[in-house]
């Protein structure tokens, strides 16, 4: 299986976090139903989600 290039969730936050979304760790998770794609879902500081 391919390794994806942010490997873990808090990876993740960190590209968010590059693109001037900054997001909480605490309560993120991440859906890795597709063959080809990762869908991670997380809320800022204010509680809003994003997916």
């Amino acid at each position: 299986m391919r390794a994806w290039p942010h490997g873990t969730i808090d990876d993740d936050i960190a590209l968010a976090a590059t693109h001037g979304s900054h997001l909480s760790a605490q309560d993120a998770t991440a859906n890795e139903a597709g063959l080809d794609y990762r869908v991670a879902m997380a809320s800022d500081a204010t509680g809003r989600t994003y997916t």
